[in-house]
């Protein structure tokens, strides 16, 4: 993969953080914050639905943003967000329901469910935003043939997009399944109740794979 990155060709599984960091300054951004653990609430940041509090490394590159446990991080945790579709708001009021000052937080959200973080200090929380904001600006001209990436910026798209097709390829697998499978059905209509969700389901989701 790392030589993927380099020539800028397509990978169709997944990268590690010291992968996409490993290219010229100034093609990504890079750093640790904090990701709020709202498990399977989506769009619900209180201490009574899966609270808490997570470090994350957050890779920009691309026109996608990576999540990581950490720099020696081997795969994202959940899938890359391509940013030319997501929503990123600074001071989110969300930030307030979860307990914590709002002039250090942003959230980035999809259709599926709103992802809150929390910085140091504002600034950096704002710092944060631009470059978010610009990384969905680099991806909207990219795919409108308006930008040419630098290689590693074009093969961490790739990779960003190639997760994401194989995740909606597995999603509609499962929901096949589920067509013919009532306990399938049940557990993807949420029916089994917070917490009692399987590792497969889990999986599908889009946000962080793990259950920390």
């Amino acid at each position: 993969t790392e030589a993927s990155l380099r020539c800028g060709t397509p990978m169709a599984s997944s990268v590690s953080a010291a992968e996409l960091m490993r290219s010229a300054p100034g093609t990504f951004r890079a750093g640790t914050v904090l990701k709020h653990r709202a498990g399977w609430c989506a769009g619900t940041f209180g201490t009574g639905c899966g609270g808490g509090w997570a470090a994350r490394l957050l890779v920009l590159k691309g026109g996608f943003l990576f999540k990581f446990k950490s720099r020696k991080g081997s795969r994202p945790l959940g899938l890359p967000i391509d940013l030319a579709s997501a929503t990123v708001t600074l001071r989110p009021h969300a930030a307030t329901d979860a307990g914590v000052d709002p002039a250090k937080c942003f959230t980035v959200g999809t259709l599926r469910r709103t992802l809150l973080f929390q910085c140091d200090d504002a600034s950096e929380a704002a710092a944060w935003v631009r470059a978010l904001h610009n990384q969905a600006d680099t991806s909207i001209k990219a795919g409108l043939g308006h930008l040419r990436m630098e290689p590693s910026e074009e093969a961490a798209r790739a990779t960003g997009q190639a997760m994401t097709r194989r995740q909606a390829q597995r999603q509609r697998a499962h929901a096949e399944r589920a067509a013919t499978d009532p306990a399938l059905s049940m557990e993807a209509a949420g029916l089994m109740g917070f917490g009692m969700a399987s590792a497969e389901m889990r999986e599908l989701g889009d946000g962080d794979s793990d259950s920390e």
